[in-house]
C-alpha cells in the first residue's frame, strides 16, 4: 500500500500547469496519481454534480439561482441547482465561483441549512486540497467527517476518506493513507457508490504503476475505462484517457499515447470543458515534440493559439515552450529566438522561475547558431544564473573561445575607443576655443553697435520731443492768435463803433435838450464801456498767461475784504440792473492764495452773472469750509438766472475756439473768463466745480486751500473744472 502513497506527484515535470504551483515530493512515475486523482476528486466530491457543465447554463441563470437561495424555505432542489452552478464555474470563470461558494456557505449557514453547508464545504475542501493548502484541507475535512458521522452519512465519509487519504499519501503517511483509501474502496462498493469506486479503480492501476507492472497498470486502467463508460462518466473517461496516454509516453510508446490523447480530445469536445481540452492538447503537442515529430507539434501549437483568443498569459507561455524546443530542434534558429524572447517575457510576467534556466539554455543555443555571440553569452549568463547547465562540450568549447575572442575583442575596442576620443576631444576643445573666440568677438562688436546705437535713438528721441513740444506750442500760439482776432473783431469793435456813435447822438441830444433820451443814452454808454473795460481786463490776464509771464505770489487772504473790493467794483452795474447782491462770508474765512488772482477770479464769477441774471434777480455769495476737508476753503456764487444746458457745461471744458454769449441785458461775452479762472486756479492749487440748469440758475463753487499748503500733499487740488447737470425747471 505504502506503493500507492508514493505516486503522488510533482505535479508536472513543470510545477506551473494545469494543477497550479503545486510542489510534491515522489518518484517520476507518480505523475500519473495527480491527473487521475484531481480531475475524478473534483466530479466526484462533487456528489450529484459531477456531469454539471457551464453551457448547460445561460447568463441569466447566474441572478436566478442567486436569488433562488434567499429565502430560509428554499427548496432542497434549489440548493442543489446552486451546487451544480458552482462546480460549472470553476474552471470556467474562478473569481465567479468563488463569490459564489462564499456566498452560499454564508447563507446556508446564516439558514441552518446543513445538508447544502456541508456539500458546499466539499468543494472549498476540494480547492484547498487541490491548490496545496493541506492544513486548511484538513480542518474542513474534520467538519464533514464529524458531521457524516453525527448524521451516519456513509456516502459523505466515503467521499471524504478519498481526500484524507490522499493527503497522508502526500505528506508520507503512506501507510495511513493506505488504510483510509481502502476504507472508502470497500464503503463505496457497499454503498454503490460507482464514481467514487472508480477512482480507487485507477488508484490500484495507479499501485501496480509504481511497482513497474507496465501490462498490469494499463490492464486495470482500460478495466476503468470500461466502469466509467458503463456509469456514463465521460468526462472521467476522458481523464483516464489523458493518463494512459501519459503512462505510454513515459514507455515511450508514443503512438498509443497520440492515441489516447485524441480518445481524451474527443471527450472533452463532446463535454465542452474548455480547459482540459486545451490540457490534452498541449499533452498532445508534448508527445509530438518527444517523439521527434516537431513539424506536428507547431502545427498543433499555433491551433491552440488561434483557439483560445482570450488565453491566459499561463496558456501562452506553455505553449510557447513547447514551440520554443521544436523551433530549436528544427534549427529554424530565428523563428527560436524571437519565440524564446517571448517566452522569456511571459514567464518573467508570471513570476515563473523554475524553467527559466531551461529557456534561457535554449534561447543561448538559437543565439549562439545565429552568431549573435555578445547576446549569446548574456543568455547564458542568466541561464547559469538560475541554476542551469550546459551539457553540450563542443557548444561549450566553442562558447568559451567566443567569450575569449569576444573579451579581446572588447578590450581592443575599449582602447580605440579610448584613443578615438581622446583625439576628438582635442578637436573638440579647439573647436570649442575658436568658437568661444569668435563669440567673444562678435559679442565685443553687439555691444559696442547696440550703444552706439542706443545714443542714436536717444538723441533723435529727444529732437523729436523737442520738435513735437514746439509744434504743440506753435499749435497753441496759432489758436490764441485766432481766438484775440475773433474777441477784437466781435467785442470790440462794435463796442468802439457804438462810442463814436454815442458821441455823435449826444451832441444832438444836448442841442435838443432831450434830457430823457439822453439820460437813456449814457445808461447804454455806461454798459458799452464796461464790456469793454472787461474784455480789455481779460485779454490782458489771458495774455500775460499764454506768455506764461503770469507769477503768483500766494499770502494768507480774507475772503471778506477780496469780496468787499469785488463788491465796489459792481454794485453802480447791480443797482442799474436791480440785482441784489447778499454776502453770506465767515469773517474768519481765509485762503491762501495770490491776490489779484482771486479777486480777477471773483470778477469774473460775479461778472457772468451779472450777465446772465435778470433784472430783479439775486446773487449770493457764501464762504465755508470744504466737506471733511477743514483744510479747504470754499467759496460759492449762486444766482438765479436762466442757466445752462447740457451742452453748455460740457462746451465748457474745451479749451479751443471761440464761444461768445449774449446776456440779459443785451451784454456780451467772448468766454475767456473761464480759460482765466481755470488757469489762475491751477497756479493757486484750487478747483472748480460748476452746477446749472435751464431756468434754474447756476452755482459755482471755488475750492482754495485755507492755509499754506503744497500740490504735493493736496492732490485733490490744481485747476480741475467739474460741472454738474441739475436738469430743468418745470
Amino acid at each position: 500500500m505504502s506503493a500507492l502513497l508514493s505516486l503522488i506527484p510533482t505535479l508536472l515535470s513543470r510545477p506551473n500547469s494545469l494543477c497550479g504551483s503545486l510542489e510534491l515530493v515522489g518518484p517520476p512515475k507518480a505523475r500519473e496519481l495527480w491527473w487521475v486523482l484531481v480531475p475524478l476528486l473534483i466530479m466526484i466530491l462533487a456528489g450529484g454534480a459531477a456531469q454539471a457543465r457551464i453551457d448547460q447554463f445561460v447568463p441569466s441563470d447566474s441572478v436566478r439561482i442567486k436569488a433562488a437561495i434567499v429565502s430560509p424555505n428554499a427548496s432542497e432542489k434549489a440548493w442543489v441547482v446552486y451546487h451544480n452552478y458552482c462546480h460549472a464555474m470553476r474552471d470556467v470563470e474562478l473569481p465567479t465561483y468563488e463569490g459564489f461558494i462564499s456566498r452560499g456557505l454564508a447563507l446556508s449557514k446564516t439558514q441552518g441549512r446543513l445538508k447544502p453547508y456541508h456539500r458546499l464545504m466539499t468543494l472549498r475542501m476540494l480547492d484547498h486540497f487541490r491548490f496545496g493548502r493541506d492544513s486548511l484541507a484538513q480542518a474542513n475535512l474534520k467538519v464533514l467527517l464529524a458531521f457524516a458521522d453525527a448524521q451516519k452519512d456513509d456516502t459523505l465519509r466515503a467521499m471524504s476518506l478519498i481526500t484524507k487519504g490522499t493527503i497522508l499519501a502526500r505528506s508520507s503517511s503512506y501507510t495511513e493513507g493506505l488504510k483510509y483509501i481502502l476504507e472508502g474502496l470497500t464503503l463505496s462498493q457497499r454503498l454503490r457508490l460507482e464514481r467514487v469506486e472508480l477512482i480507487y479503480r485507477a488508484a490500484h492501476a495507479l499501485i501496480y504503476g509504481y511497482g513497474g507492472s507496465y501490462k498490469a497498470t494499463l490492464a486495470l486502467y482500460y478495466d476503468a475505462v470500461s466502469f466509467g463508460k458503463r456509469i456514463g462518466d465521460t468526462i472521467n473517461v476522458a481523464h483516464l484517457y489523458n493518463n494512459i496516454a501519459n503512462i505510454h509516453s513515459n514507455a515511450k510508446a508514443y503512438d498509443s499515447a497520440i492515441y489516447n490523447l485524441n480518445l481524451a480530445i474527443k471527450d472533452a469536445e463532446r463535454y465542452h470543458a474548455p480547459h482540459f481540452l486545451y490540457t490534452c492538447q498541449l499533452s498532445l503537442a508534448e508527445t509530438y515534440k518527444s517523439a521527434g515529430m516537431h513539424d506536428k507539434a507547431l502545427e498543433l501549437c499555433r491551433q491552440i493559439e488561434k483557439a483560445t483568443p482570450n488565453r491566459s498569459g499561463k496558456i501562452d507561455a506553455e505553449v510557447w515552450l513547447v514551440m520554443l524546443e521544436s523551433l530549436t530542434t528544427l534549427k529554424r534558429y530565428e523563428e527560436a529566438a524571437t519565440m524564446g524572447l517571448k517566452t522569456i517575457q511571459e514567464y518573467r510576467r508570471l513570476g515563473w522561475k523554475t524553467d527559466l534556466n531551461h529557456i534561457w539554455g535554449v534561447y543561448a543555443m538559437a543565439l549562439l547558431k545565429l552568431g549573435r555571440h555578445q547576446e549569446a553569452t548574456l543568455a547564458l549568463d542568466s541561464h547559469f544564473y538560475y541554476g542551469g547547465q550546459f551539457h553540450d562540450d563542443k557548444l561549450t568549447q566553442q562558447l568559451n573561445e567566443i567569450q575569449s575572442q569576444y573579451s579581446n575583442r572588447e578590450r581592443a575596442l575599449t582602447i580605440e575607443k579610448l584613443e578615438a576620443d581622446k583625439a576628438g576631444q582635442a578637436k573638440v576643445t579647439y573647436l570649442l576655443v575658436v568658437v568661444l573666440a569668435l563669440a567673444l568677438v562678435i559679442l565685443v562688436i553687439s555691444v559696442f553697435t547696440t550703444r552706439k546705437l542706443s545714443k542714436r535713438r536717444q538723441e533723435l528721441q529727444t529732437k523729436t520731443d523737442i520738435i513735437e513740444a514746439q509744434n504743440q506750442q506753435l499749435a497753441a500760439i496759432n489758436n490764441s492768435k485766432d481766438r484775440i482776432m475773433g474777441i477784437i473783431a466781435h467785442d470790440l469793435g462794435g463796442p468802439l463803433g457804438t462810442l463814436a456813435s454815442v458821441s455823435t447822438l449826444g451832441k444832438e441830444l444836448v442841442e435838443n435838450r432831450d434830457y430823457a433820451m439822453l439820460e437813456q443814452l449814457f445808461g447804454h454808454l455806461s454798459n458799452t464801456t464796461q464790456s469793454v473795460n472787461d474784455l480789455l481786463n481779460n485779454l490782458l490776464s489771458w495774455a500775460v498767461s499764454q506768455k506764461g509771464n503770469l507769477s503768483v505770489q500766494p499770502e494768507q487772504l480774507v475772503v471778506l475784504q477780496v469780496w468787499q473790493k469785488v463788491e465796489q467794483l459792481f454794485a453802480d452795474q447791480a443797482e442799474r440792473k436791480g440785482i441784489s447782491l447778499k454776502a453770506q462770508i465767515d469773517p474768519d474765512a481765509t485762503v491762501w492764495a495770490d491776490y489779484n488772482s482771486l479777486f480777477t477770479i471773483l470778477r469774473n464769477v460775479v461778472g457772468n452773472a451779472l450777465k446772465f441774471t435778470p433784472t430783479g434777480g439775486q446773487i449770493q455769495i457764501r464762504s465755508s469750509n470744504g466737506s471733511g476737508r477743514p483744510d479747504t476753503t470754499i467759496i460759492s456764487v449762486r444766482d438765479n438766472g436762466r442757466g445752462m444746458t447740457q451742452e453748455q457745461l460740457q462746451a465748457l471744458n474745451i479749451t479751443t475756439g471761440v464761444k461768445f454769449s449774449v446776456g440779459t441785458a443785451g451784454e456780451k461775452g467772448a468766454g475767456l473768463g473761464i480759460l482765466i479762472i481755470k488757469e489762475l486756479l491751477a497756479l493757486n492749487g484750487g478747483n472748480i466745480l460748476i452746477e446749472s440748469g435751464p431756468k434754474i440758475g447756476t452755482r459755482i463753487q471755488l475750492a482754495l486751500p485755507a492755509a499754506q499748503i503744497s500740490n504735493a500733499t493736496n492732490p485733490d487740488l490744481g485747476g480741475r473744472l467739474e460741472v454738474l447737470y441739475v436738469g430743468e425747471s418745470s
